[in-house]
């Protein structure tokens, strides 16, 4: 049965609504993305279905999401969504005569919301490769050869950040998975990777990420008192428990939640200890005359028990079921139960800080800046699985 080719293809097999087109030298480029030799950008389009044959890991599915042609190298690379790939030999390629309905479900594309690889290597706005235009405009972060994979983004912990926009396709209030390879630079430090008001990938005082999700209604809790007489001056998060300081009185207690404060102890005589703290998806406020603690909204937020160092990069995701949080580093799981819906704003997506700031949206300072490597961003609106994960990390 003989078939017109398109362009450049040459079939060679037709089986099963499969055609060969006879790649050279595909090769393995990261986790999402392979590469060819030569232009293949005029015949093969976005939403072709792709089968991909490795010597060992087998057969791996998905849809062709972007093309990019270099013409110095003379190699296209082809990004896809679908099934993680491998660095190892690919030793055959079969397209869909068609889109890729029946390879691989649309609704994974449809799924992944950002993809920042970082891969330019220079100027001052990086692509999206999740095909919905949802780019980068770095603000300070210096480009960085150190990449986890090729190139990659140094923030200086400052005022460094990207901004992504406010677009609604980022306005996810259910299902939701953050993921990004990181190295900090200095430990200690109270930082962020993702954020978006509402939801955001982000690392304590004690150097354990954390995801939290924030829902958009406003209703005051009463938490409880911090002794008698006492001014709340100061709240903050220290290895995933809320800390308040007095200002009066000068002593420190930690929340045990419910209205219980435990003291835990008085740091020095005449000390003065005000404030606003996010924990556990919801925020504190530190009443300056009453010594009583509040929280505003609802949310959810998992603590993951792995300490980052400044030794190697780490691969820290976020997920979020609608019913449990998880936080991942480097595949290891923490949960926490909880039911919320994400709310929506108008604060943009930021990278390396969070909102609060005009990055954010409206008027002042940024915060949490983080201080390290960045690399390979992605945002979708389903959960990666546990093997999916562990894909991501073995094959970034």
């Amino acid at each position: 049965m003989a078939i017109e080719a398109e362009g450049d293809i040459k079939i060679s097999q037709i089986r099963d609504g499969l055609i060969n087109p006879n790649f050279t030298n595909p090769s393995y480029v990261s986790a999402s993305s392979l590469s060819v030799d030569g232009d293949v950008t005029s015949w093969l389009r976005q939403g072709r279905g792709v089968v991909i044959n490795f010597e060992e890991a087998g057969v791996k599915r998905g849809i062709v999401d972007t093309l990019s042609y270099d013409s110095e190298t003379n190699k296209t690379t082809i990004i896809m969504v679908g099934d993680s790939l491998v660095e190892e030999e690919i030793t055959s390629i079969l397209l869909s005569l068609s889109d890729g309905e029946g390879l691989y479900t649309m609704s994974a594309k449809k799924s992944f919301k950002l993809y920042l690889p970082f891969e330019e290597g220079s100027g001052i706005k990086t692509e999206d490769l999740s095909g919905l235009g949802n780019y980068g405009l770095i603000n300070g972060a210096a480009w960085n050869d150190g990449g986890r994979v090729g190139k990659c983004l140094s923030f200086d912990g400052d005022n460094d950040y990207v901004e992504c926009g406010r677009n609604g396709n980022l306005d996810i209030t259910d299902k939701i998975t953050l993921e990004a390879w990181v190295k900090k630079s200095e430990l200690n430090r109270i930082e962020s990777i993702i954020s978006k008001g509402s939801y955001g990938l982000k690392i304590g005082e004690d150097d354990k990420p954390y995801i939290e999700l924030i829902s958009g209604s406003e209703n005051i809790v009463d938490c409880g008192q911090l002794g008698s007489n006492a001014r709340v001056y100061s709240l903050a998060v220290y290895d995933g428990k809320l800390y308040g300081g007095t200002y009066n009185s000068g002593r420190v207690y930690r929340y045990d939640g419910g209205t219980t404060w435990t003291d835990c102890g008085q740091l020095g005589s005449n000390t003065l200890v005000y404030s606003l703290a996010v924990y556990d998806g919801k925020l504190y406020v530190g009443t300056y005359n009453s010594g009583r603690v509040y929280t505003i909204g609802s949310g959810v937020a998992a603590y993951s028990e792995t300490a980052l160092t400044t030794t190697n990069y780490a691969h820290v995701v976020g997920t979020y079921d609608g019913e449990t949080a998880r936080i991942y580093v480097d595949t290891v799981k923490t949960e926490k139960e909880g039911s919320v819906t994400i709310g929506t704003n108008f604060f943009n997506l930021l990278i390396g800080c969070s909102m609060g700031s005009s990055k954010g949206g409206y008027s002042g300072s940024g915060e949490d800046y983080f201080k390290g490597l960045i690399d390979e961003v992605r945002i979708y609106s389903r959960v990666l699985s546990d093997a999916e994960i562990q894909n991501h990390y073995q094959n970034p």
